[in-house]
């Protein structure tokens, strides 16, 4: 789950300046505003994210982000601005979010003992993927000369 939540919101970062320049035909500024809010709307949606994973069980709401990330994920090929924005916006909060409480899950369900291996390996699962996922949706890219293929 991390990795994929690690994917989808690192590889929406890497590749929005690439969309919004080769579909929609607009510059930088407009990228860094679609992740700039983007990045806004995460912090908000952490919180509420949170606030949720403590009163309800954080498996459930985990699944329930990994729910939300697949239509979210394939509303970002849209040809429509506003659905792409709003599709990155969702990528990037839900992605941030699972990945915030994949942390949670892991210190819930393991011993005091084995706690930090536990949260080592998440945060090293996250990394690579983060790396991965981004160079390996280029590839794609770069291949299939489109983004329909990642």
């Amino acid at each position: 789950m991390a990795a994929s939540a690690a994917v989808d919101g690192f590889s929406a970062t890497f590749f929005v300046p690439y969309a919004v320049e080769g579909v929609f035909g607009l510059n930088a500024r407009e990228s860094a505003a679609i992740l700039s809010s983007s990045s806004l709307f995460s912090i908000c949606l952490n919180l509420g994210v949170g606030w949720l994973c403590d009163r309800f069980s954080r498996w459930n709401i985990t699944i329930l982000l990994a729910a939300l990330l697949i239509p979210a994920s394939f509303a970002v090929l849209s040809q429509d601005l506003l659905v792409f924005r709003i599709a990155i916006a969702l990528v990037v909060s839900l992605g941030h979010a699972a990945t915030t409480q994949i942390y949670a899950i892991c210190g819930a369900g393991l011993t005091r003992d084995e706690i930090d291996t536990g949260i080592g390996i998440v945060g090293l699962d996250s990394g690579i993927f983060g790396y991965l996922g981004p160079q390996m949706l280029g590839y794609l890219r770069d291949s299939s000369g489109g983004f329909t293929t990642g």
